[in-house]
């Protein structure tokens, strides 16, 4: 990334009609060729190869998809916790090999952090290894932990859960009736705790019913589909709360 980017802008530099856009073009390019834009751009990289599966399963629309992207978000999560607790000296060794190949200076660990975006080279209160370390790795990683619990809280796992349990793909191979209860207690105005009883018995004759008996709501490829042959062949009036 860091050798695209300097080709990018040495592109620039030699295209440049004026030396004003050379000097700007110069500019740049020194300003990447830091320690800390390597550090950055290597940090990033290994967070994306981690997230990029999780990101893929997610952007996909079919029912049968969200139950492998739940076991995907638990994986990049596990991944994304064992960088932070191993993944610093590696980094930190890889971002100093990266610099040492292409003449970036290497910052001493042990001395103050003085921040060159700001006026006069701002020194801050700690040393340049509690900067990358804490204030760049691990808040970064934080974060995108904290996304993922953001965008998928207990609640939402249910719900995922349920929605891909429901699902007719593969003969109902991912039917469960304990998270499907799960995500009907989700809509309390829907199911007190007398209907919950109920929904359960009437998953379980469901169930039996359209995998050994009538297979006609079998392998259909969305939860719409599903739906309305339901109720193409009178399974609404038998079971009216799966449906």
């Amino acid at each position: 990334m860091c050798r695209c980017l300097n080709q990018e802008l040495g592109l620039v530099k030699a295209d440049a009609r004026t030396l004003d856009e050379r000097a700007k073009a110069l500019g740049y390019l020194r300003s990447c060729q830091t320690f800390e834009v390597a550090f950055m751009l290597h940090l990033m990289k290994d967070i994306l190869r981690i997230t990029y599966d999780q990101n893929i399963s997610g952007s996909r629309k079919k029912e049968q998809d969200i139950a492998n992207s739940m076991i995907l978000l638990e994986v990049a999560e596990n991944k994304l916790q064992t960088l932070r607790v191993d993944g610093w000296d590696p980094l930190k060794d890889k971002v100093s090999t990266f610099c040492i190949k292409h003449d970036i200076l290497i910052p001493n660990f042990d001395e103050p952090y003085a921040n060159f975006g700001r006026p006069r080279r701002k020194v801050v209160g700690h040393i340049t290894l509690y900067h990358y370390r804490v204030d760049v790795f691990y808040k970064i990683i934080d974060w995108q932990l904290q996304k993922f619990n953001d965008c998928f809280n207990e609640g939402t796992n249910y719900l995922f859960n349920g929605v891909a349990c429901l699902n007719s793909f593969d003969s109902f191979s991912k039917f469960n009736i304990r998270k499907i209860v799960k995500m009907a207690k989700l809509y309390l105005d829907d199911f007190d705790e007398f209907s919950l009883g109920v929904l359960e018995n009437q998953l379980i004759n469901y169930i039996i019913d359209v995998c050994d008996f009538d297979k006609r709501s079998s392998n259909l490829g969305r939860l719409g589909e599903l739906s309305i042959k339901l109720v193409e062949i009178k399974k609404n009036i038998t079971y009216p709360l799966v449906l």
